[in-house]
């Protein structure tokens, strides 16, 4: 047996295992180690299945021929791994014989066995997934937790879950529980939460085998609660979701950027943290992370959804434009049961505002149409072309470049809100404007079938 060996765990130590340990197979090993100063080791805490257990202790049987024989070499086994000597060596030998004997195999004893079935590193790695793979269940203080062992596991429903936490979960700094909340100033709108909360419970259910307890700290919200350290630490160190306060460190994971699966951590961020108004058309999100604000906007650039964004010291607002409305709900969609029903009124209902369609170009016009629109015998001087916010100042200089530009002079009409309205009165423009553009919805009501299409897709997180 080579000390050196079991002091340098490729599992543990070599970065080129840090998230993979073999092919496809997730490095669940690290996962339950110490894998940074603050994390404490689970690995003595978690076991195998009984079924992982029966072809683990058949192995070892085949090559050490006797139960005894077995337990007096991983006992000298776990004493190198873990760099220490017990004092009474035959008190822990009869403990770890009775140990094999019942199936009770914590999962460094099992990695510890894969070293002493095996002579090379990668050969006693893939062993070790081999133990692994013999059941889809670890054990916890008697309760069976189900672990996706494969890449291929982590699935579009963990995606979307790993989007949820990051807009508005918390994992607690000793990475042992996890909770969630969702809620509404409205407590007519507070059923919504309650359906919501509970389809991410039976997801989690489906995924880890695990329920959580549902809580009602005030009227007003529910807060789901998670105390199973295995489905935190793979949202900390596969999904890097932060442990504790983390409003300014969310960012996409790298194992979902630029993937397919990349929308769905999206769905959940704005499911659980941004807002799609009942009535007027209206989809926003605010962080207070920078880096997340800045991956909305490469991913949105990639996908073409049009949005406009403002930075108000640390926090950051995302509106996304009427117009990318059909972008938005056929690449990122709703699963909220609320915003759900909010989105699919939008799509029954088609574009509000119209946009200019040229149909023979006109130079002088081309460049502040957009802040154009024919209203009865006037024009109406929209100063947010695509209804972006904009300071006093911003407005005061693009009503003079406006005016400068139709050499018009513009009617102000006060009114007792944010932003006066500006009109020309000009039937000479009038007719001009109606002349070289005409103007139409940016997108029509969606078909009925294709609504249904969508929400079936957003309710299987697809």
């Amino acid at each position: 047996m080579k000390v050196e060996f079991f002091k340098t765990d490729p599992l543990l130590s070599n970065d080129s295992f840090k998230l993979i340990s073999d092919k496809n197979v997730l490095n669940l090993y690290r996962i339950l180690s110490s894998y940074d100063k603050s994390t404490t080791s689970l690995t003595s805490i978690y076991h195998i299945n009984r079924k992982s257990a029966i072809f683990l202790v058949s192995l070892l049987k085949k090559k050490y021929k006797t139960i005894d024989n077995t337990a007096v070499k991983l006992l000298d086994g776990l004493e190198c791994y873990r760099g220490q000597r017990y004092a009474s060596k035959i008190k822990e030998k009869w403990r770890v014989k009775d140990n094999l004997v019942k199936g009770n195999i914590t999962i460094q004893c099992a990695r510890v066995a894969s070293i002493l079935l095996t002579n090379g590193n990668l050969e006693s790695i893939r062993l070790f997934n081999e133990i692994l793979m013999h059941s889809n269940f670890f054990i916890e203080q008697g309760r069976q937790i189900r672990i996706p062992i494969r890449t291929d596991e982590l699935n579009s429903e963990l995606a979307y879950l790993a989007g949820v936490i990051a807009g508005d979960g918390h994992i607690n700094t000793d990475l042992n529980e996890m909770k969630i909340a969702d809620g509404h100033r409205n407590n007519s709108f507070i059923g919504y939460s309650l359906k919501f909360l509970n389809s991410i419970n039976r997801l989690i259910e489906r995924n880890f085998h695990y329920k959580g307890h549902m809580e009602t700290p005030n009227p007003n919200y529910f807060v789901c609660r998670y105390s199973c350290s295995l489905v935190c630490r793979l949202m900390n160190y596969v999904y890097g979701i932060s442990r504790g306060n983390k409003s300014r460190k969310i960012r996409v994971p790298d194992i979902l950027k630029q993937t397919d699966k990349e929308p769905l951590f999206w769905r959940g961020v704005f499911d659980a943290d941004g807002a799609v108004r009942k009535g007027p058309k209206s989809i926003s999100l605010t962080t207070f992370s920078r880096e997340l604000y800045s991956d909305f906007l490469h991913f949105a650039k990639n996908k073409k959804i049009a949005f406009f964004g403002k930075v108000e010291g640390q926090k950051h607002s995302i509106h996304i434009l009427e117009e990318a409305i059909p972008q938005f709900v056929r690449i990122i969609g709703t699963s909220h049961p609320r915003k759900q029903e909010n989105l699919v009124e939008y799509m029954k209902k088609g574009a509000t505002y119209k946009i200019p369609k040229a149909i023979k170009p006109n130079k002088k016009l081309d460049d502040v149409i957009d802040y154009l629109r024919p209203y009865e015998s006037n024009i109406y001087v929209r100063l947010t072309a695509r209804r972006e916010t904009t300071n006093k100042s911003e407005l005061t200089a693009r009503v003079s470049s406006i005016k400068e530009k139709l050499n018009h002079n513009l009617v102000k009409v006060r009114r007792e809100r944010k932003n006066d309205h500006y009109y020309v009165c000009s039937k000479e423009l009038l007719n001009e404007i109606n002349e070289h553009y005409e103007f139409v919805r940016s997108w029509p009501p969606f078909k009925e079938q294709e609504i249904i299409e969508l929400t079936e897709r957003w309710n299987n997180y697809e």
